[in-house]
């Protein structure tokens, strides 16, 4: 079984904004949630449990990296992280900024929306860029 976040081609719904220490942050294509992205292992590791409890908190530092920076530039109510594992066999965190009043609010977030919300790639790059000059302005950058 092919992993995309393995391939050197990653599946088409992400753009890759940077490494961060062991992981990396992708924007997800799909923006009904606006920031929406995916932090995934950099190593293929399957599941949470295979980390050892330093690497997990290194995780949990690296997803609370992320949304505080996704906090200051979208400003969403809630941010929802989701880590589920039985459709990809490759550890990755949803980072999922919610907004009170729009699309799913007080619901689970749908992870494959029957229309997605695509903008332009130019719209992308911009999103892209913002996130990757925050990461940077911390340090997370690798």
């Amino acid at each position: 079984m092919s992993c995309v976040y393995c391939e050197e081609e990653i599946s088409t719904d992400l753009i890759r904004i940077g490494n961060v220490k062991k992981h990396t942050l992708y924007l997800h294509r799909d923006q009904t949630y606006p920031g929406r992205c995916i932090l995934a292992a950099r190593q293929h590791i399957k599941k949470v449990t295979d980390l050892s409890g330093e690497e997990y908190l290194e995780l949990c530092g690296e997803v609370y990296t992320a949304a505080e920076i996704l906090n200051r530039l979208f400003t969403p109510d809630k941010i929802n992280f989701v880590i589920l594992g039985d459709c990809s066999e490759h550890l990755h965190v949803h980072i999922v900024p919610k907004y009170v009043g729009k699309k799913n609010w007080g619901k689970l977030f749908e992870m494959n929306e029957g229309s997605p919300v695509c903008l332009k790639e130019e719209e992308y790059e911009a999103m892209r860029q913002r996130i990757l000059k925050e990461l940077e302005k911390e340090g997370a950058v690798q």
